[in-house]
Order: C-alpha cells, then structure tokens, then sequence
C-alpha cells in the first residue's frame, strides 16, 4: 500500500511538474503538499510574493512568512483538516517580499489516487488584502470568488483539470488556444460573453464563433503575440451576445513549453465598462468644473473691473499698504485731492497715511485686530504746496487666518470744513464774548441803579416811622411804590438774561407751602387793599409734609400771578390757589396758580402772552403798566422746576385762572402751625443787644440810610469808606459784625475781606451789592463773608441778618 502511494505521490508530483509552466502563469499562488502535509510545490507567484527563494518555502520553511498573531491558529485549522482529509479554507497574513504582512485566503483540497487512495493537498492562495479592507463593498464579490475557487478545488481531483479548473475560478472571460487558433480551453464567462456552451467553442477557431471581420482581427493579433513571443495589451469596446456593450481590457499572453517553445497563448478579457464610466463621469466632470472655473473667473473679472471702477469712482482718496507701509494702491480721487500721481507713490512708503505719526501702535493694532478703524486728522502738504486738512481712517486686510497683512486707508480733504468749524468756533466765541459783556453790563447796570434805590426804598421805609401828615404819607407812597416798581423791573431783566444764558439754577429745600401763599397775600396786601378787593387763601391742611424744591422761585411765579390778577381787576375776588391732585409715600402731585374776576383774554391772544415784552393787548401797557416780561420768566421758571407749563382758562370780562401743576418729593413733617411773615418795626422791642458795627460803604446816600437805620436798630457804628480804611479799622479794633459793600475804590470788597482773613478768620462779614447775579454771591461766599445781602436794602433782612451772625460772633 505504501509503495502505492509512492508511486501515486510520484505521478502528481510528475504531473504537477509537467503542468508547472501553466500554472506559474496564473494570477493566483498555488501549492501542493505530500501524505506528510509536507509542501513539495510553489508555482512562481507564490514565490514573487513572498521573495523568498523555493529552497526556503519547501516543507514548513513557508510558516515562516505568517504573521505571529496568525500562525498558531492557521496551522491549527490546516492540521485539523489535513486529521479529518477535508477541504478547508483560512485567512492568514502573509508577509510580502516588500516586508507588508498581506491578508490571503488558503483553500486547500484533498488529492486522491486512481485507486481511491489520500495522495496529499492541492491549493490555491488569493490575496485578499484590498477585500479584506474593503470587504463590506466587495462582500458579493467575495463569496462568488469563495464558490469559484470551492468548484476549482474540487476540478482539480483529476491533475488534467487542474488549469481548466483555475480558469473556470476567474471572474473575467479567460481562454487558451493552441498555436494555430484552436480554444483548447475556456471558462463560464466566455461562454456567457459568446453566447455558446463550452463543447460548441473547445476545438473550434475564431472564425466558427465571431464575425469574420472580428474574426480576423482576432486571429491577427494572435498570430503577433505567437511570433513576437510577447504579450498584447489594448482595450476595445465589444457586444455580448445577448446585445449588451461592454468595454474590455484584453491580455493575450504567449505559453511555452519546457524548451521555450510557444505552444499556445492564454488571453483573460476584463470587464472595465464601469471604470470606463467613471473614467467618463469624471471626464465629463472636469469639463463641467472647468467651465465652472471659467465663469468664475469671468464673473471674478468682473467683479474686479467693478470694484476697481468703484475704487476710482469714490470721492475719498483711497489707497492700500503692505505691513510694511509700502503703498500698494492709490485711486483717482487720491490723485486728484493730493495732486500725486499713483506712479509717484505707489511703491514708496508714506509715513502720515500709513500711520507711522500715530502714538500708541499698540493700542491701534489692537483696534485693528478688533476689526475697529482708526481714525485720525492731519495737515498734507500737496504736490503744488498747498497745506490742506485731511480725515483719514485706517482699517486692516487680513487673510484667511485673521493675521493683518495690510492696511486699507480713506481720506477726504476737510480744510473747507475744518476752515468753517473755526469760523463757527470763532462766532460762539465771539458770541459769548459779546453774552459775557452782556452779563457784565447788567451786572454793572443792576449796581448802578439799586445803589440809588437802595437810598430811595430804605428812606422811604423809614420816614413810614416819623410823624407825617395824611399829604405827605400819600406823596411817600408814591415814591415808595414807584420804588418798588423799578425794583421789580430790574429783577425782571436780570431774570430773563439768567435764563436767557442757561445760568439760572432751582433749589431744592424744605418749605411749607402754606407759609408760601400767605407770604404772597401778605406782600400784595397793600395793593388789595387799595382796591377793596377780597382775598381767599388755598387750603393745605390735607398736606402733612413739608415739599422740597425752590420756595423763592415758587413765590415770585405766584407774586407775579397776583399782581397781575390785582392789577387787572376792578373787583371781585382775588384767590391763592393750592390743590393736591395725589401723593404717594415720597411725592405729592400739587396745583399752584391764582383766580381772579376781572377783565379776562381773548382766546387768541392766549399764547402770545407768553412771549417777551409781549402783552394781551398794546394799549394794556398804557392803562396798566410792565414790561410783559413777568410771564415769560414764570413760564421759564415753572418748567425748571419741572412743570410742563403754565395753564391760563380765561374769558373776556369773566377772568382768568393761572396755573401750573408740580411733582415735588416730600420732606418732613409739618408741625404745628401759626402765623407767617409778621411784621418787624424798626426800633423798639426787637433790638436783644446793641452791637459794635463796622460799615464798609463808598456811597453818601447808602452811608446815610445804613447810619440812620442801624442807629435806630440801637447799634453803635463806624464807618470806613473804602476797603483799605475797612482793613485798617477791622485791623484796630474788635467788631460784632462787618456789613461790606462789594465795590469800593482803592480796594473792593472781595479783596478787603481776604486781607481780613488774614489776621481774622471769626468776625462775620456780610457782603452789601447791587450785583444779584449767581456767580457773584458764590465768589464772595468763597473770599471768606458769611452772608449776602441785595440791595436795596430791606429792614427786616438787616435785623435778621445781625440777629443771626453778631450773635455767634
């Protein structure tokens, strides 16, 4: 039986060697292997893939080239087949010549004697390492592959269907012909290609199967690959049979026996029609993407040409620059505003316009990072020597990664501009140079006029304590009222020119506003009494807080409301009007104004009433008197004080109502109640204590009233008639109190009382002054006085006044 074996063994083996040429030509690795599962045979491509001589690949020298991670399981399942003489097929990773572990399929299949007797393993190795890693997309691939080699392996029982067998196992339409034309050999895809089953092409020639032009052209190329002895590769574009068009990549390859003579030749046509496809779709594609590119590119030409137009067409000068503040660009309107040419600039660096006179380079890369502009004015000398004034602002290019390569920069000649600014500049200049002269001339206007009403009012209220008879009380009435009425136009103007130049200013103190309405009925009491006209007075019980705000601007809008009433009305009754219209826990929502019966508006005559030196009606000034200046200075003042303005109801011959309506915060609580404004005698009673006064005062009459007024209050007084005399008396001697008039010659009173300071910092000093303006009263504030007084002068505020600070003193 053993000698059998050998026999048999030495028949494949003899078989194997003879068939050895064929099966070196094919694509796949093959092998065998004796009774001993010693491998005896490698046919060429297995020895081109692993470069490794045969020597070293015989017996189990080819383990060598499987993966470690692989070997111990491969050779199991080759031992445990090889136990049971079955088929088996493994993947391993088999090391390539290049030194890349590849993966492949093993399949081997068990050889049998004619006797029936096991005579070894005959297989076939495929590389699957592209199937491998791509194994989900050739997954039907790979098993139809899997039944091929499975059909080969079982062909391949018999030794002379060994090659018959591999190439029955190939995808492609594969065939074997002998020298003279005749297929010996050819696989299912032929057949399916040709339409023919195998046993009506074996034995037959081209021209018995295709058309005689195809078929000599076939029989053609044969003759060229059989008498060249090299192979032919060309691609053609052929129809199955059954009227379907495939392109084929056609390898004719000549066979030679063992003496290298050519026997035959063996051709495998490959189905490339969807690579051919691909090959077109992408061709087509890039046609497609070419002519995409070309537009593009047109529409990219002409979005340059349009934005270059655009460039040139601005009015700004516009120019570009590298980080190295080389100028890259320059348009038309650069040109025409600096009288350089693009030629003379581009190229060059530019140190004002590309920001190199800038300070803090930091702070403006920093801006540029951010996407800001800096912005930046500066004078350009032109080509022709002008000196112009140009706006510049500078922004930054950047590339793809946000890293600045470059400067954008605009700028426009703004010297017009700039040349009608100054002059703007120069006329408000001008303007409140000539608004300061104003302020000045009244200022020197109000001490003009109160220094001699100061004499007029304050003699008149004190001839009001001698004895005069009935004729002389009404003439000292007259001069009194007249007093009071110039008095009162005075306040007006400088009213009207404090809130004409934005510098009247509202306070905001504690006040009750039921002192305030019976003040005003008190000062116009005269006057109603005149006219036996009757008086009521708003009741404020519901309030039982104190408001905050400005209590003297609030008295002089509803004084200016009553005399108005009064002096337009015949008779009647005259009412003070006071309303809550709400209150919360910190506001009170409050009506002030004033009602009387007389001679009313007309309803078109309304508005204009508000107007400065305006009056209902011309011929009012005449019957009545004023200025028409009181309400526009209240309309003024209540808004201030945060009113929206001052409503009028009136009907002609019925009378008017005025009034305005405030929101005031609240103050404290109002306790208890009494009396207000009494009224103060000179001399008598009120006098606490005589005190030793120094009056400062440059003007006869107001040194007569000052002298006769304080005597009377009981005081002892001296007198010093300009600011230096003032300094060396308070210098001197020791005074309670010193009553300063403002200007003085020689030295004036500011500068008096800082050289006072000097050496006395206790004595009170009360500034006298005509000069009733804001600014004034807070300089003599600061010189160093305690208080302020405005002529003319009044009693009670002189008592008070001395009352007050001789006291501390």
């Amino acid at each position: 039986m053993k000698e059998t074996d050998e026999i048999s063994n030495k028949n494949i083996i003899e078989n194997i060697q003879c068939a050895g040429d064929s099966l070196d030509k094919m694509p796949v690795m093959v092998w065998t292997c004796d009774t001993s599962a010693n491998r005896n045979f490698f046919n060429r491509r297995w020895l081109e893939f692993t470069g490794r001589p045969l020597d070293a690949e015989l017996e189990s020298g080819w383990t060598e080239s499987i993966h470690k991670d692989d070997s111990k399981e491969a050779l199991r399942l080759i031992r445990a087949a090889f136990a049971q003489k079955s088929d088996f097929t493994v993947q391993y990773r088999l090391k390539r010549h290049d030194g890349q572990y590849r993966w492949i399929v093993d399949r081997g299949t068990p050889l049998y004697g004619g006797d029936g007797n096991f005579t070894g393993y005959m297989g076939s190795c495929i590389d699957i390492h592209d199937i491998k890693l791509n194994e989900l997309k050739l997954e039907d691939y790979t098993e139809d592959l899997e039944l091929l080699i499975q059909n080969r392996m079982y062909e391949l029982h018999e030794k002379e269907n060994q090659l018959k067998y591999f190439i029955e196992s190939l995808p492609s339409i594969a065939w074997i012909k002998d020298k003279n034309g005749f297929y010996l050999l050819v696989n299912s895809a032929f057949s399916d290609f040709t339409a023919r089953p195998k046993n009506e092409i074996i034995g037959k020639t081209d021209f018995e199967i295709y058309p005689p032009e195809d078929a000599k052209e076939h029989t053609t190329e044969d003759r060229g690959v059989i008498s060249g002895r090299v192979a032919l590769i060309y691609e053609k574009s052929s129809k199955y049979r059954n009227g379907s068009t495939a392109y084929l990549e056609i390898i004719k390859k000549p066979i030679f026996n063992h003496i290298d003579e050519v026997i035959g030749l063996a051709g495998i046509a490959r189905d490339i029609t969807e690579r051919k496809k691909a090959e077109t779709f992408l061709k087509n594609a890039n046609e497609e993407l070419e002519k995409l590119v070309t537009e593009r590119t047109q529409n990219l030409n002409r979005e340059k040409n349009m934005i270059e137009l655009f460039y040139n067409l601005v009015p700004s000068g516009v120019f570009t620059s590298g980080n190295d503040c080389i100028v890259t660009s320059w348009n038309k309107s650069a040109e025409a505003i600096t009288g350089y040419p693009a030629e003379e600039i581009v190229g060059k660096t530019c140190p004002f316009f590309c920001g190199e006179r800038h300070t803090n380079s930091e702070e403006i890369t920093k801006k540029l990072c951010e996407n800001q502009y800096v912005i930046k004015e500066g004078e350009f000398k032109t080509k022709d020597g002008r000196i112009i004034y140009i706006l510049k602002k500078t922004g930054a290019i950047k590339d793809e990664n946000g890293n600045i390569t470059g400067k954008i920069e605009s700028f426009e000649d703004i010297t017009e501009r700039r040349n009608a600014e100054n002059e703007i500049k120069k006329a408000r200049m001008e303007a409140e140079r000539a608004n300061r002269m104003k302020s000045d001339f009244l200022a020197n206007m109000s001490h003009e006029i109160r220094t001699p009403m100061n004499s007029i009012i304050g003699f008149s209220d004190m001839m009001y304590n001698t004895k005069l008879d009935e004729n002389q009380l009404d003439c000292l009435s007259h001069i009194k009222t007249s007093g009071q009425a110039l008095l009162s136009l005075i306040n007006d103007i400088l009213d009207f020119s404090k809130i004409e130049a934005g510098k009247l200013e509202i306070e905001n103190i504690e006040f009750d506003p039921a002192r305030i309405l019976y003040e005003v009925v008190g000062i116009v009491m005269p006057m109603l009494n005149a006219k036996k006209l009757d008086v009521d007075i708003g009741n404020t019980y519901e309030l039982k807080h104190m408001l905050i705000g400005d209590s003297n601007r609030l008295r002089q809008v509803l004084l200016n409301f009553a005399t108005n009433a009064i002096k337009f009305s015949a008779s009647g009754k005259i009412r003070i009007i006071f309303e809550k219209n709400s209150e919360t826990e910190t506001e009170a929502a409050v009506t002030f104004g004033v009602s009387d019966e007389g001679i009313g508006i007309a309803r078109e005559k309304l508005e204009q009433i508000f107007s400065p030196f305006v009056q209902a009606d011309s011929s009012t000034t005449r019957r009545f008197g004023g200025t028409g200046l009181g309400l526009a200075i209240s309309n003024q003042l209540v808004k201030l004080m945060g009113a929206e303005k001052i409503f009028v109801e009136s009907r002609p011959g019925r009378g008017s109502k005025f009034f305005f309506k405030l929101n005031l915060k609240k103050g404290s609580l109002i306790k208890g109640g009494g009396a207000y404004a009494p009224a103060v005698k000179i001399g008598g009673g009120n006098v606490k204590k005589s005190r030793k006064i120094l009056l400062a005062e440059d003007s006869p009459p107001s040194i007569a009233l000052m002298l006769k007024l304080l005597k009377m209050l009981g005081h002892e007084v001296s007198v010093a008639e300009d600011g230096a005399c003032a300094v060396r008396a308070a210098r001197a001697e020791k005074f309670d109190i010193i009553f300063m008039d403002v200007q003085m010659p020689e030295l004036d009173g500011i500068s008096a009382t800082l050289k006072i300071r000097e050496f006395d910092r206790a004595t009170p000093i009360v500034a006298m002054t005509a000069s009733a303006m804001k600014d004034d009263i807070d300089s003599y504030l600061q010189a160093g006085m305690a208080a302020c007084i405005s002529k003319p002068i009044n009693v009670s505020e002189i008592e008070g006044v001395i009352n007050k600070y001789a006291a501390i003193s």
